[in-house]
Formats: structure tokens, sequence, C-alpha cells
């Protein structure tokens, strides 16, 4: 899993940030929202029609939440790489 790109999200909403996630070599998932609730991060595919596009486990949701975090907050380039 690869951050491609992390950005703050804008105050007053659920999410505390977006993300552009590299899953794989053959998969990217854009415009993921990305939480932190009461210490428990989270990260939710966008919608189409209603319905989650992607869905991620919950082991998933919190490494690409806890990416894209570090990502904002500055991790170097290779701890990007997870």
């Amino acid at each position: 899993m690869q951050i491609l790109h992390a950005w703050r999200a804008p105050p007053g909403g659920q999410a505390v940030a977006y993300a552009n996630v590299r899953i794989s070599d053959d998969v990217a998932v854009m415009n993921i929202k990305i939480t932190d609730r009461a210490g428990k991060r989270g990260a939710y595919a966008p919608n189409a029609n209603g319905a989650r596009v992607v869905t991620f486990s919950p082991e998933l949701a919190a490494s690409i939440a806890d990416a894209a975090i570090d990502y904002i907050q500055g991790a170097s380039a290779h701890d990007r790489h997870r």
C-alpha cells in the first residue's frame, strides 16, 4: 500500500483528511475519507449511487488512515510505503 497524496479535510465535517491510495500495483482508490473519532481511525471509499464503491477490512482501513495521517504530518517517503 502506498499513499499517493493526502490532504486535510475542511473543518466542520466528519473527515479529518482525504487520500489517494495505491492498494496494489493494479488498484488505486482516490478520495478516500479518513476519520479519527476518539482515537479510532477509519477509511471510507467514495460513494456511487448511494453505495460504497470499495470496502476495506477494519485492519486495512486503520492502516490506510494511519498512513494518510502520517503522510500529512510529514512522514518520510520510505515510511509511506507500507
